[in-house]
């Protein structure tokens, strides 16, 4: 695994930075917008840019340089066209949102799996590195374990630890640091995945949830028999936007994603996924489940695209809601949209809540009501926990869980997994 590094290629458009705070406009915008009384064809978010951003110059995209293209082919044995590529990877939360990472990224990172490697691969964004920029490239055949950790007060060192020899099935570490989070100042990274043919990787993200603004946009091109699975977990968090796009462009390309997420009071979760299924016999399942707690926010916006030429490809796409308060809003969009015969795509949603008879069962085991649902939020926790393959992603979802439910909570979980 080869990984180089690059100067910020470009400055968000000044025009958009009002005395550190800088607009985003058209997040997480659907392909196929609905009507707009919904409020649900994407927003517009105001975040506290980086100490660089108020002396930001103008421009709207990325230019690979010479210079650049030199380092990654020198630092990440990356082949011109393995760089190129990257620029026509979509991101899910926009090209304003994807624009803005880019240009203000503290650590912008090439990373090259060779062909039929198996490697793992750990990504913190943390208060070191609050905004970054992933390319990762994985050659024919190979394997990767990736894992992506939205971290407060633990500093990732160079981001990624690619300096260190891979070993199969061992994962890497970030290293830890003590520093203050500023609540202020908001953070995001960008990743662009692409799967080479009959290659495999593994995405595991956790994002903890603090009072800041978080970014979470992703991009990913599948070649021909690729596969991908990835998981992601959003605990808490006062804004977090995530964008998702897997872009099954390969022939039996194959992609399963699923999403867990917990939104409590005052918080608001945005979430964009869009699966391009391009390729024949291409097949790609989408689940989503999460809890909103009193006063809690959650947009999800899932699409199925069947583009023209796609024959043979299947799309699934299904979300459960759990409503456990009250004064909450749910808005859920799923689409499928198709160009193409001989295709087939699924959609689905359900909304619910605790009913009185489950309550009524619960209390007859010496729960209160409250403790019922508090019971149905920390599910996701544990979930997260579970399925934490990195030391500092457990250490993170533990102090998620003690913030928003307590200390009992954490013992009561490590209790519970103790022989797992």
């Amino acid at each position: 695994m080869k990984a180089t590094s690059k100067q910020r290629l470009v400055k968000a458009d000044a025009s958009h930075v009002d005395g550190g705070v800088h607009t985003l406009h058209d997040v997480n915008v659907p392909p196929s917008p609905t009507w707009n009384y919904l409020n649900i064809n994407g927003l517009t978010i105001q975040i506290q840019a980086p100490e660089d951003a108020m002396t930001a110059t103008s421009g709207t995209t990325t230019e690979t340089s010479p210079a650049v293209l030199a380092q990654a082919r020198a630092h990440g044995h990356m082949s011109p066209g393995m760089v190129e590529a990257f620029k026509g990877v979509e991101l899910g939360c926009g090209e304003d949102t994807s624009n803005w990472i880019d240009a203000h990224a503290d650590a912008y990172k090439f990373i090259h799996i060779d062909k039929g490697a198996t490697q793992t691969l750990t990504l913190a964004i943390d208060d070191e590195n609050l905004v970054a920029t992933s390319n990762v490239y994985v050659d024919e055949s190979a394997t990767l374990d990736l894992c992506i950790i939205e971290s407060v007060g633990f500093n990732a060192q160079a981001l990624t630890n690619a300096a260190v020899e891979p070993t199969a099935g061992q994962a890497t570490e970030p290293t830890r640091a003590s520093t203050t989070l500023d609540s202020k100042k908001s953070a995001g990274h960008n990743l662009r995945l692409i799967i080479g043919a009959d290659a495999k990787v593994t995405l595991r993200a956790f994002i903890t949830g603090t009072s800041r603004t978080y970014l979470h946009n992703t991009g990913i091109k599948l070649l021909d028999g690729a596969k991908l699975e990835a998981h992601t977990y959003l605990l808490s968090g006062d804004m977090t936007c995530v964008g998702c796009v897997p872009d099954l462009y390969g022939t039996h390309s194959q992609a399963e994603l699923t999403a867990r997420y917990l939104v409590g009071d005052k918080e608001h979760l945005d979430m964009n996924y869009v699966a391009r299924m391009r390729g024949h016999n291409s097949q790609c399942d989408m689940s989503f489940s999460g809890v909103l707690q009193d006063g809690g926010e959650k947009t999800l916006r899932d699409t199925i695209d069947l583009i023209h030429g796609a024959k043979g490809a299947a799309g699934i796409e299904d979300e459960t809601v759990v409503l456990a308060g009250k004064n909450l809003i749910n808005r859920s969009m799923p689409v499928v949209l198709c160009n193409e015969d001989d295709v087939a795509g699924n959609h689905g949603s359900t909304i619910g809540a605790i009913s009185p008879e489950q309550l009524v069962y619960l209390t007859t085991r010496g729960l209160t009501e409250a403790d019922a649902i508090e019971l149905v939020s920390r599910a996701v926790c544990d979930d997260a926990y579970l399925h934490a393959n990195r030391e500092l992603a457990q250490e993170q979802v533990l102090a998620t869980t003690r913030r928003v439910f307590g200390e009992k909570a954490v013992n009561d979980l490590l209790l519970d997994t103790a022989d797992e």
